[in-house]
């Protein structure tokens, strides 16, 4: 072995036994965290232990502005979960720490559109970096020694036919109903043999386990691929250039006229009832509510907005500042000023059926995104205005998604739905519809002061009871959070104290 080789197999040793001891450190702490225990701050913690084993797998990354920045993001991340930890709160801080592996090994690259393909790469070479790594692993021994040892070929052998048998398995499993019987049998049978083991080896342990393993292996083993380009050789036209532009132009120039004009006319029927029924005040046909309206149309008009997006970002180039668009451009200058109403129009759409019944977390998360679609569609006409490229509209788009999801890691909505549901209740004198109590006790321990003043002050003595017995009962989820100090946050203990200080004194509405 030369001087080279035996160099190379010592780095590559000394980072196999980081990454494997890395990867059952955070499965070690992740068992001990979460397992069969509430989430609470610990999700910080485990972002803060992830993020010091990627910096001490790369310490250059710091070094760098963008390193700095997205350290400090993480850092307002794991504050975010200390307070309260929730379904956006943790994917930002997966994508974050995802972001942060990106960097340290294949840098910062300029540019949304390239983000978006290297983060599309790693996702799902996550998943099967440990597969890939064993079976380069493999292919390394049998260089040096021209032979595996037998645990290897089996595992080898057998690790991806093995994987896309499952894949193909959980797609029949969604699609055939007598498979999905059979699986579900099979799972009852394993889960009665899985349950005669020890505590050890439960399955939603060893679920956690595979998971956790497999993540935190590929984020700390993920390479960036970059694709090169050498020796790309396109052949020689037998058409001269000049026609086939002239040509490819017209033809161009006809479909975008065509579609456009047939584009602009069919939303003109849309824009037009939106006017007289949503903003004029007509009367709606016999049996159909402004509510019916509103629902049916809030959600559709949001996805033909990101179609329209789509189709201009696709069909028109950066340099197209021609006279022969110049009618291309002013339809879809009319296209997209039709395409930023009808959102808008969706948005009122969505505040008239809140009105009628209640606010939920997806309609509050759709009146955030309408808002982004309309935001995307000005910078696409802005885009056209300055001769900018599609990937100018990716980055700042993208820059401003996840601006707001960020700030919205640290809004707390479900208190905040509540308490607009029960101040705008039928049974306080609102103009809403009828509470949902249930829906209030599944957003969880949130909503304890909302049902306090709900139980205060309705009119039904009914409701008043449902909404007593629920907060008693988000009371007691309340102090079993608390109970283990994995569950402890920001948000529950203050919550915890205020509900104290409320169930102190009896439930009236006099001193309000």
């Amino acid at each position: 072995m030369t001087i080279g080789a035996a160099a190379v197999s010592a780095t590559l040793r000394r980072r196999t036994i980081f990454a494997v001891g890395g990867c059952l450190g955070l499965i070690a702490l992740a068992d001990f965290l979460f397992y069969d225990h509430p989430l609470g701050w610990t999700v910080g913690l485990f972002g803060f232990a992830t993020l010091t084993l990627l910096t001490l797998r790369g310490g250059e990354l710091w070094r760098g502005w963008t390193g700095r920045a997205l350290a400090l993001g993480n850092a307002g991340l794991a504050v975010a979960c200390i307070e309260q930890p929730g379904p956006l709160t943790i994917t930002l801080g997966f994508v974050a720490l995802l972001t942060v592996a990106l960097l340290s090994r294949g840098g910062w690259t300029a540019g949304a559109g390239a983000w978006f393909t290297r983060t599309a790469d790693i996702l799902w070479r996550l998943w099967l970096q440990l597969p890939i790594d064993v079976r380069l692993r493999h292919r390394w021994l049998r260089a040096r020694t021209g032979r595996a040892s037998w645990w290897q070929r089996l595992l080898v052998g057998w690790t991806a036919p093995v994987a896309l048998s499952l894949v193909f398995v959980g797609f029949f499993w969604l699609a055939n109903p007598v498979i999905s019987r059979w699986m579900g049998r099979f799972g009852t049978w394993l889960s009665e043999i899985l349950a005669e083991i020890e505590d050890l080896f439960r399955p939603g342990r060893i679920a956690l386990w595979l998971i956790v393993g497999f993540a935190s292996w590929g984020l700390l083993r993920v390479r960036s691929r970059r694709r090169r380009a050498d020796g790309l050789v396109i052949p020689p036209s037998p058409i001269p250039t000049a026609a086939l532009e002239l040509n490819g132009n017209r033809s161009r120039h006809r479909f975008l006229l065509r579609s456009l004009i047939l584009f602009n006319l069919v939303f003109a029927v849309q824009t037009g009832l939106d006017v007289v029924y949503l903003w004029g005040g007509a009367e709606l046909p016999d049996g159909m509510t402004y509510a019916q309206y509103a629902r049916r149309g809030a959600f559709p008009l949001v996805a033909t907005a990101l179609l329209a997006a789509a189709f201009v970002l696709i069909t028109f180039r950066t340099n197209d500042n021609g006279a022969g668009l110049r009618w291309p451009k002013r339809l879809v200058y009319l296209w997209i000023a039709q395409n930023v109403f009808l959102t808008v129009s969706a948005a009122w759409r969505l505040w008239l059926y809140v009105e009628a019944l209640s606010l939920t977390r997806l309609r509050l998360a759709a009146a955030i995104w309408m808002m982004l679609v309309a935001f995307g569609l000005v910078t696409i006409v802005w885009r056209m205005v300055t001769a900018r490229s599609n990937d100018w509209v990716l980055g700042v788009n993208t820059l401003t998604t996840v601006a707001v999801l960020y700030v919205c890691c640290f809004i707390d909505f479900d208190a905040t739905i509540a308490r607009s549901n029960v101040t705008r209740c039928r049974e306080v004198g609102g103009p809403g519809g009828p509470i949902d109590i249930e829906y209030l006790r599944h957003l969880g321990p949130e909503t304890l002061p909302a049902l306090r003043w709900l139980a205060d002050r309705a009119t039904e003595p009914g409701v008043a009871d449902a909404a007593r017995r629920t907060a008693r009962t988000l009371s007691q989820e309340l102090e079993e959070d608390l109970s283990d100090w994995r569950g402890w946050t920001l948000r529950r203990a203050r919550l915890a104290r205020a509900n104290k200080a409320a169930v102190s004194r009896p439930f009236s509405g006099s001193d309000h």
